[in-house]
């Protein structure tokens, strides 16, 4: 775990997979064949009855998901910036702590996959809905984590 030490790669590793999913988000945003395979029109219906779904479903057929993209960018400058202020390696005992949030993050993406899988299940014409989600919740709190770390870190 000699690669956890050092906080710029950590911040690299983390603003590049943030910055797979801002051009994704903002390029899906409004795209017209990213919009015709959402389970839910306003104009036709969808095949579910729950409004979560629904609302999330016309949240992401309006664009606005590039808002959260732009959010994902916005955490992974922060973190960049924070790691150039804060140079020095991280010692074992940030190290112990940057493991197991690696740890909790692999556990949370076992437990979401199955979850997942259930949700598809149950209705496979929101299949993009369910994967942005799982996407948005996993990434949200994966920068989450780093940026408390980053901040309490000192």
């Amino acid at each position: 775990m000699k690669l956890l030490r050092k906080p710029l790669l950590n911040a690299f590793v983390v603003s590049l997979i943030s910055l797979f999913y801002g051009l994704v988000f903002h390029v899906t945003a409004l795209n017209y064949e990213f919009t015709g395979m959402l389970g839910y029109d306003p104009k036709r219906g969808g095949t579910l009855t729950s409004p979560f779904w629904n609302g999330w479903s016309v949240f992401l057929r309006e664009g606005n998901h590039r808002f959260i993209g732009y959010g994902f960018l916005l955490a992974a400058a922060v973190i960049v910036v924070l790691s150039f202020i804060r140079r020095k390696d991280y010692d074992e005992y940030q190290i112990g702590f940057l493991e197991k949030g690696l740890i909790v993050s692999g556990i949370s993406m076992l437990f979401l996959i199955p979850f997942w899988f259930y949700l598809i299940l149950g209705d496979p014409c929101y299949i993009v809905e369910y994967a942005m989600l799982v996407v948005v919740v996993h990434w949200t709190v994966v920068l989450a984590a780093d940026l408390l770390f980053m901040l309490i870190r000192g």
